[in-house]
């Protein structure tokens, strides 16, 4: 079998062996001053279709939004250094 079919075959359900995703968070914004998933999450929300498959709920969201209004990495903390093994169950 060729690398892509393989690829193209493959489930969250065929990789592992688990129940297939059925939603996904797209993330854009962690840091306000990088902008490239600020760019994507805006064009996504205008243009959803681009990312929905079946069978699958996918949603972008803009995680920092005044951090990103204000164009900087972050307003009270980095949210890079908020996830623990306390906060997240």
């Amino acid at each position: 079998m060729q690398f892509l079919e393989l690829l193209k075959s493959m489930t969250s359900s065929s990789v592992v062996d688990k129940p297939p995703v059925r939603r996904v968070a797209i993330f854009g914004g962690t840091h306000g001053n990088e902008l490239s998933g600020v760019f994507l999450v805006r064009h996504w929300e205008e243009n959803g279709a681009e990312i929905q498959r079946r069978g699958v709920e996918v949603k972008p969201f803009l995680t920092n939004p005044r951090a990103v209004k204000k164009c900087t990495r972050y307003i009270d903390r980095d949210l890079n250094r908020v996830f623990d093994p306390d906060n997240l169950g």
